[in-house]
């Protein structure tokens, strides 16, 4: 119901740009959300910030990511998605910023919706059951943070 109730106050042109962070393989969740987002908006695109080692690895560690927990953006409009994005000037090269870097890897970061079935049931605030398919990642999550991060950072922050 929420994404009605965006979709009601945007301009008829307008990208919702939703951020969700979760496997991009897993294909149960990954349908309902596309559904969901398919009630209110015709056209559904998802980019994925995958992490290469360096250019020549890039596809291989692209598809070893998309087993694993990674943080997503789904655009979703009625009007078709197509993205312009500038190529970086030689002073950003030189200066390169964490948005510089993804949005020059952008468009190959994509993840492909196709392949999902349209025909299940959209989430709804009655029925939601992401809490309890995403338990399993959701510890793995936790897990690997704790490995990142030392114990005193979660004790302070």
């Amino acid at each position: 119901e929420a994404i009605a109730h965006v979709r009601r106050i945007m301009l008829p042109s307008g990208v919702l740009a939703m951020n969700y962070v979760g496997v991009p393989n897993d294909k149960r969740v990954m349908e309902h959300i596309v559904a969901t987002l398919r009630t209110s908006f015709k056209h559904v695109r998802c980019f994925g910030e995958f992490e290469a080692k360096n250019y020549y690895t890039f596809k291989r560690d692209k598809e070893r990511q998309m087993n694993s927990m990674v943080n997503m953006m789904f655009f979703a409009s009625n009007e078709r998605i197509e993205f312009r994005i500038p190529q970086p000037s030689q002073k950003s090269k030189s200066n390169a910023s964490i948005r510089d870097a993804m949005l020059t890897s952008m468009l190959g970061n994509e993840v492909m919706l196709d392949h999902l079935s349209s025909d299940v049931r959209p989430l709804t605030d009655s029925w939601n059951p992401l809490t309890q398919w995403q338990v399993g990642t959701a510890i793995d999550h936790w897990h690997t943070m704790r490995k990142l991060f030392s114990e005193e950072y979660w004790l302070e922050y």
